[in-house]
């Protein structure tokens, strides 16, 4: 397809709330390539839209009275079918797989070619490094048995189980191993471990979960309480419950919440290499390491609506969602506030100002500078450092608010904007060409470089751009 050169009209500032470079001036040169045109399947699209994680492909539905397809960069797959599930791009972009269904049989379409036919398919799951795929099968039997589950990985069926609840798979970091865990009744677990099950002797009800160093375990004994397993050596417990389980970066540290097994009023705790944290109403749901693994942060409720964000073992201040920054050394969060009332950021303790809604808190990757989209009621806003950027009117109650994107560089600040009925993208405060969508998140390629996906009336558009620098 060819791509469509354009020089936008119009010269951008770096902005100067301490980034580098600010008196420098930019010119965007946007190309764009078409995607997939849309003019003959005007009606028949569907809001069921996926982009691939690299921001360069999209994949759809269309319904029509002969059935629902799906397309891949304009291209139909096979079908027509009754059903379409979502469509799931793997992670570097390249596959893609659904299931679908007709006749009430089920294949799982792979790369554009059907599978095995099934009474039911779930949706697919692929490995960390694309090159594997799993998923669920589902065979009708005569009552009282109902069904039998499968659990096909790289195209080769498990032995059938009965199952109370569907198989929950999930492979390693390094996507050498797979596991699922199932129910096979109302409160016992199963885990298959690389076509094995899993037995540890004296627990019950194993569900396993893989980190970068290896296997944990969540177990029971005697089907009562609960412990917590390390490559197979009981680390803690015993406990009446144990939710999130999360690991550091590297994978050496560990921290999970959980509840006292000898409680009467029963409250909430977080343990963290193996230090038990304070009790409270409810725990969030995980603990965050920061990117170089020393230091972790978790929100909590000492009651209901009464949330606080927990840094390093110790109350920090009132508030929920924390973030680190990439140097680990700051952190942000929000906070609810009363005089006036809204929501507002705090970034190493400094309170920005309060707004009906506050999303996507980040900071630079040079750590230097922080942004998040703000609802002001009726307008949508980008707060950089704590000053506000042009506001623009909501379209509707449910355009969504703003979220920044920083440039590898940390000097630019980009985000996508609603001006009037279409959308641009905003570098640092200049507007670019107007579309009727943009669908896709900014991906930057390159210090001076970034794409997105957009949508004309003609159809879907690859759009990237080239900031050139103009020295004065």
């Amino acid at each position: 397809m060819v791509a469509a050169v354009l020089v936008a009209p119009l010269a951008i500032q770096g902005y100067s709330a301490g980034v580098a470079n600010p008196a420098a001036t930019v010119r965007r040169v946007v190309s764009e390539t078409m995607l997939a045109p849309v003019g003959g399947l005007m009606g028949r699209l569907t809001e069921r839209i996926r982009i691939s994680p690299d921001g360069r492909h999209i994949a759809f539905v269309t319904a029509a009275p002969s059935g629902a397809r799906v397309y891949l960069d304009g291209k139909a797959g096979p079908g027509p079918y009754t059903l379409i599930s979502d469509p799931q791009f793997s992670p570097n972009s390249a596959r893609l797989a659904y299931a679908a269904t007709m006749n009430d049989r089920s294949p799982l379409v792979l790369d554009g070619v059907e599978g095995s036919w099934y009474d039911a398919v779930s949706n697919p799951l692929f490995s960390p490094n694309s090159a594997r795929i799993a998923y669920a099968v589902f065979t009708r039997m005569p009552a009282p048995v109902g069904r039998k589950s499968q659990v096909v990985i790289d195209g080769s069926p498990s032995a059938p189980f009965e199952a109370f609840t569907d198989p929950y798979i999930t492979f390693s970091p390094d996507s050498r191993r797979v596991a699922y865990v199932y129910g096979a009744t109302a409160d016992q677990a199963v885990t298959v471990l690389d076509g094995q099950p899993v037995s540890l002797p004296g627990y019950d009800s194993i569900v396993a979960e893989f980190f970068p160093n290896g296997v944990a375990y969540r177990a029971r004994k005697g089907g009562k309480s609960f412990f917590l397993l390390i490559n197979g050596r009981e680390v803690a417990g015993p406990y009446r419950q144990i939710g999130f389980l999360t690991f550091s970066p590297d994978g050496k540290r560990t921290a999970y919440s959980m509840m006292e097994d000898a409680c009467v009023v029963c409250s909430q705790r977080a343990v963290v290499d193996g230090a038990v944290g304070p009790p409270y109403f409810a725990v969030g749901n995980k603990v965050i390491f920061s990117p170089d693994g020393t230091r972790w942060a978790y929100q909590a409720l000492k009651r209901p609506y009464s949330g606080v964000v927990v840094l390093d073992g110790r109350e920090y201040a009132q508030g929920s969602d924390p973030v680190f920054s990439p140097d680990s050394r700051r952190i942000g969060f929000l906070r609810q506030s009363r005089t006036p009332p809204g929501i507002a950021a705090i970034v190493d303790r400094q309170e920005g100002r309060p707004y009906r809604l506050i999303r996507q808190l980040v900071f630079s990757p040079d750590s230097q500078h922080f942004a998040y989209g703000a609802d002001r009621g009726q307008n949508l806003l980008l707060v950089v450092d704590g000053s506000e950027r042009k506001e623009y009117p909501r379209a509707a109650d449910s355009t969504p608010l703003v979220i920044p994107t920083f440039s590898p560089d940390s000097r630019h600040v980009l985000y996508i904007a609603p001006v009037g009925n279409d959308h641009a993208v905003v570098v640092d405060e200049n507007e670019g060409n107007r579309y009727d969508k943009i669908m896709s998140k900014i991906v930057f390629d390159s210090p001076t470089r970034f794409h997105y996906i957009a949508r004309k009336i003609s159809g879907f558009y690859l759009v990237e751009e080239d900031l050139v620098e103009i020295d004065h």
